[in-house]
């Protein structure tokens, strides 16, 4: 495996290399983690599969609202991540909105999750 510098993907064994991810406690070859984003952002799988991705559904959420504006739909979108937030939670967002749009609004438009943080052309 090849030695990188400490700010590389991930480690193995102590070692840093560029063939792995860490994300959280677990760390996957890099291989399989481009397969799973690339699974996840197969809009035309998922919308047609009997166990799709949340992608497209969470990014095309229609919530009538602004992409710097979060309204109630918006709040309830990690449903569609099978991330379903308790009531009280949900309560916490809403108390919340003004400082959750005021971080939106410091996106440069154009960027999604689909893109990587690329703006789309």
């Amino acid at each position: 495996m090849p030695e990188t510098p400490p700010v590389a993907w991930g480690s193995y064994r102590g070692r840093v290399t560029t063939d792995t991810v860490r994300v959280g406690g677990r760390q996957v070859l890099m291989a399989k983690a481009e397969d799973w984003v690339r699974r996840y952002f197969d809009a035309v799988a998922n919308t047609n599969s009997r166990q799709p991705y949340a992608y497209p559904a969470y990014d095309m959420l229609a919530c009538g609202s602004s992409s710097s504006e979060l309204n109630d739909g918006d709040l309830l979108a990690p449903t569609l991540l099978n991330a379903a937030p308790k009531i009280a939670a949900f309560y916490a967002l809403q108390s919340a909105r003004e400082q959750l749009e005021a971080g939106l609004r410091t996106a440069p438009e154009g960027v999604t999750l689909a893109t990587g943080g690329r703006l789309e052309s």
